[in-house]
């Protein structure tokens, strides 16, 4: 596993890199538009929140773009020994929220 040090160091390349990627009149992290970032020696996590409106084909644009720019910097966590040579990239549409857990069930009567 990433030490916390290794851990923040790759989110901060991988935060840095997104920036580049261009979406209307800022990035995808200015807009808000990366909702989750899971990094682990093997595997690269984006998960993206596309805007309401954007298109199937836009869409998968911007995934291609994010993808490209986190295998950018994989590349050279990779060369700095941060990574495994066999490091994936995952982007794709951020995962659903976790259902909320079951309520508790009521006290018992003490009576």
């Amino acid at each position: 596993p990433l030490s916390a040090a290794d851990e923040f160091a790759v989110k901060v390349g991988l935060v840095d890199a997104l920036r580049g990627v261009g979406v209307g009149e800022g990035d995808v992290v200015s807009s808000g538009l990366v909702s989750e970032i899971a990094v682990a020696r093997d595997r690269l996590s984006i998960g993206l929140d596309a805007p309401n409106g954007m298109g199937a084909q836009e869409k998968d644009e911007l995934e291609a773009a994010c993808a490209a720019a986190a295998a950018a910097c994989r590349d050279a966590l990779i060369r700095e020994g941060a990574l495994d040579d066999d490091c994936a990239v995952d982007v794709g549409p951020a995962a659903p929220p976790a259902p909320a857990p079951p309520p508790a069930p009521p006290a018992p009567d003490p009576f």
